[in-house]
């Protein structure tokens, strides 16, 4: 970490608190922004930081909460929430991504409740013979959380592709999350290989490479990938609407 940036984190009432401490300019940047995406990816009930103790260089530098947004808005979706703003961040456009409270107790009391969330969790030991398990266990999730037809048959699609990539292309476990919130499914498979995947062009390689992530991105609403800031994991996630 940065000697002119201290980032402590703590948790409360099921949210974490961050609260940086001394210089947000061009050299702690990316530390702050990478700081907050390690928390959303831990999937608190919010993200709430304290600028109180928080020098700003500059308006432009307030672009890091607009970025951190945008990158965890779709998943995991966690709200980021600004405490003790100074004056002069009332006027800028900031407001649209994050919301502002006077202090860290008024943020955390004004977190809105998240809507019911449904979760399951499996780790698939690496190798593609541990795949039929994983897709069997897709399957069984969603018969437990009453969807069924096409979107039974396009969560199970992605879910195959996201696990197949990772065992494709590392050598790693993969750790898969399923969600269903608000008639949105969420498919989240993480591994220990920081590297994004690809979706290639098959047209430009006689050996079509990537095929999978291209159909991902045909059936998801959304999808994408986050790298743990520390360059040690990634999660690789889809958001496909369900009508549930």
């Amino acid at each position: 970490m940065s000697a002119r940036l201290r980032c402590p984190v703590r948790p409360r009432s099921g949210a974490l608190v961050v609260s940086p401490t001394g210089v947000l300019d061009i050299s702690t940047y990316a530390t702050l922004r990478d700081i907050l995406l390690k928390c959303a990816i831990d999937q608190p009930r919010a993200v709430v930081v304290d600028l109180g103790s928080l020098e700003i260089s500059g308006e432009s530098l307030l672009s890091v909460f607009a970025t951190v947004w945008l990158r965890t808005c779709d998943w995991p979706g966690v709200p980021l929430l600004l405490a003790a703003c100074p004056p002069e961040l009332h006027g800028t456009a900031l407001h649209r991504y994050v919301a502002f409270h006077d202090t860290v107790d008024t943020a955390v009391a004004n977190i809105h409740r998240p809507p019911p969330t449904r979760r399951a969790h499996l780790t698939v030991p690496h190798g593609v013979a541990s795949l039929p398990h994983a897709r069997a266990f897709v399957g069984e999730i969603c018969a437990e959380w009453d969807l069924r037809g096409y979107a039974v048959a396009e969560i199970q699609q992605v879910a195959g592709e996201l696990l197949d990539n990772t065992m494709q292309h590392t050598n790693s476990e993969a750790r898969l999350r399923l969600e269903l919130r608000r008639g949105l499914f969420t498919v989240a498979v993480g591994d220990d290989d920081p590297t994004p995947p690809v979706a290639r062009d098959p047209g430009a390689d006689p050996v079509p490479r990537g095929m999978g992530l291209l159909l991902v991105a045909e059936f998801a609403k959304a999808w994408g990938c986050l790298v743990d800031p520390a360059g040690e994991r990634k999660v690789v996630w889809a958001v496909l609407r369900t009508g549930a």
